[in-house]
């Protein structure tokens, strides 16, 4: 990344500030109702939450983006995104990653701020029959 990624641009009313060991609770039960929306259940407990806001790495990487649905359609994933971008700019990294599920209906999300598909997973399922 020469450049920073662009400054965000928020809806009316929002705010976007860096995330702190005391916001991981909160952090976790938006992830928590977005990921028992779209999977039934939840996937993350809230030490994932704290290993990902005291990560350290050569590259950004996003692990999760979460925004409650009565909050979605208003930019604010995009402006998330956009905001970590610029602080990994900051703080020396050229490149970024996040990892996703393909019916999150966000790819166009990521390819429209210029994320492109690095590698896609096919995951099969079958049923076990008795013998």
């Amino acid at each position: 990344m020469p450049t920073p990624p662009p400054h965000p641009v928020l809806p009316q009313g929002y705010r976007c500030d860096p995330a702190s060991l005391d916001d991981a609770p909160a952090i976790h039960a938006v992830i928590d109702a977005c990921e028992r929306s779209m999977h039934g259940r939840s996937q993350t407990d809230l030490s994932h939450v704290v290993a990902d806001l005291t990560r350290h790495s050569t590259e950004g990487y996003v692990d999760h983006v979460a925004v409650r649905a009565d909050h979605r359609g208003r930019g604010i994933a995009k402006a998330l995104l956009l905001t970590a971008f610029r602080g990994f700019h900051l703080r020396g990294r050229s490149t970024t990653t996040l990892w996703t599920h393909s019916k999150t209906g966000a790819l166009g999300l990521y390819e429209g701020i210029g994320m492109t598909v690095r590698r896609s997973d096919t995951v099969y399922h079958g049923k076990l029959s008795a013998s």
